[in-house]
């Protein structure tokens, strides 16, 4: 039961590398102090 958890942020981690996830409009909307393309990779792979 542990297991589906991380693998469910894993795939979403990785949808944000290749900027497949709608979450990328939300982080692009809210995200003022850093370059949104670059914020949105770093977060995608330090979530996976």
């Amino acid at each position: 039961m542990r297991i589906v958890p991380g693998l469910v942020l894993v795939w979403f981690g990785s949808l944000k590398l290749i900027d497949d996830t709608p979450a990328t409009e939300l982080i692009v909307g809210t995200v003022y102090l850093f370059d949104p393309e670059v914020f949105v990779r770093c977060s995608g792979a330090w979530r996976s």
